[in-house]
């Protein structure tokens, strides 16, 4: 297969709503205190140094010994009263509910004995915050190029199969055929006839999706979840495997970035709402990165030459996420930002086309994305009809729904 050169450009990305990418990871109640409206990330090292110096080593060394979860509060009160910018890792905003949540939860620990104890061990779990990526030698967040990748491929891919551009019989030839090998490689040579059975049903359920997907049986409303297949390209390297026709980089900070922890809302389509934990999210920033497309992974599936340009990018980005924008929309009747005039009118010129559309990443970016449109949604009063699996939550933070960016191709 004739090799074409990958097309590498460069973009932009601005946040406008809250963004939380987060590790998995968190900060306990062990790491971090909040004084004020400010979250103080410790650096132990730095922080016994001051106590040393100050002479209050002693008092901390006897507060730690025979530590238990019932010391909690008066750990927390050490720490506000000798922690500060200069021993902390990072400082960051704390939102107003979140600083309540804080505050609430200390002072109920203080209230329950030592009898409380199943009380104490949920109320402990209440004070772990989840981490967003940040540079292990800065301390500076980062945007990892694997969530906009799976944006960026899932817009693609959605594109030129609703365009026709795309082999569908070729393509799921090649997917069912990588597939099969897979399970083939893959399946323990010890399963039983019944689990083999319970298997192959399995399979079978998902080739005959995969199936309609590809081969255009589906509603044309029904959309190409792409990460719902990639698990199984996972240890596989295949040159005609158009999942990994794309790479991003991570994106980098080239702005002040102002994070914040807030506590999670779930705002709920029939009214009403429920509230969670904290979550550490990027208020507002700028990064850059790169976005590489390898038009060779793609050639054997094409139905003609098509030249795959940032502009392109850029348009099959616009057309998901501005259904993804009128569902949000629709559903829960919230404005998820606004824009200045300005940018508004660039948005709109033949430039902006072009160069410019809107982006949903990250933790509550997923479930407007896939199997339906806004042409299937249909509100009567409260409630939803018409299409299955639809959202019944929208996720916020700051009061606002998570993960909206604007991505700009500079260069």
């Amino acid at each position: 297969m004739e090799r074409m050169a990958p097309v590498t450009f460069r973009c932009r990305l601005e946040v406008k709503t809250p963004l939380s990418i987060t590790t998995g990871e968190e900060y306990t109640f062990l790491e971090y205190t909040v004084k004020g409206n400010k979250f103080y990330l410790i650096d132990f090292g730095r922080f016994i140094g001051k106590l040393r110096k100050a002479g209050k080593f002693r008092e901390f060394f006897e507060l730690m010994k025979n530590f238990t979860v019932y010391d909690i509060p008066r750990l927390q009160r050490f720490f506000m009263e000798n922690v500060d910018e200069s021993v902390s890792l990072f400082v960051g905003e704390v939102d107003e509910d979140a600083v309540k949540y804080f505050r609430n939860k200390m002072r109920s620990m203080q209230r329950l004995s030592r009898e409380d104890k199943e009380t104490f061990q949920k109320t402990v779990s209440k004070f772990v915050v989840k981490k967003i990526h940040r540079n292990p030698l800065t301390n500076l967040p980062y945007i990892p190029g694997s969530s906009i990748k799976g944006a960026i491929r899932t817009a693609l891919i959605n594109y030129l199969l609703e365009e026709g551009c795309i082999d569908r019989e070729k393509v799921f030839g090649e997917i069912e055929e990588a597939f099969r090998k897979y399970l083939k490689d893959t399946w323990p040579k010890s399963y039983s006839k019944d689990e083999l059975k319970g298997k192959r049903k399995a399979v079978d359920k998902l080739m005959e999706e995969l199936s309609k997907v590809f081969s255009g049986e589906l509603d044309s409303s029904l959309r190409c979840d792409v990460t719902k297949y990639e698990k199984f390209f996972e240890n596989n390297d295949f040159s005609k495997d158009f999942f990994r026709f794309v790479k991003v980089s991570d994106f980098r900070p080239i702005s002040d970035v102002v994070t914040s922890i807030g506590r999670i809302r779930r705002l709920k389509r029939k009214g009403g709402e429920s509230k969670f934990g904290l979550m550490e999210y990027i208020k507002e920033g700028a990064f850059e990165g790169e976005v590489t497309i390898y038009p060779s992974y793609m050639k054997a599936f094409l139905s003609f030459p098509l030249e795959l340009t940032p502009s392109l990018l850029i348009k099959a980005l616009r057309k998901e996420f501005s259904k993804v924008f009128n569902k949000e929309h629709k559903l829960w009747k919230v404005s998820a930002f606004k824009v200045s005039p300005a940018f508004s009118e660039y948005y709109r010129s033949e430039e902006g086309k072009n160069k410019v559309s809107f982006v949903k990443l990250g933790f509550g970016a997923g479930a407007l994305s896939k199997t339906f449109s806004d042409d299937d949604i249909r509100v009567v009063g409260n409630a939803v009809t018409g299409i299955r699996n639809v959202p019944t939550e929208l996720t916020l933070l700051g009061g606002k729904p998570l993960g909206w960016c604007v991505l700009e191709v500079v260069e």
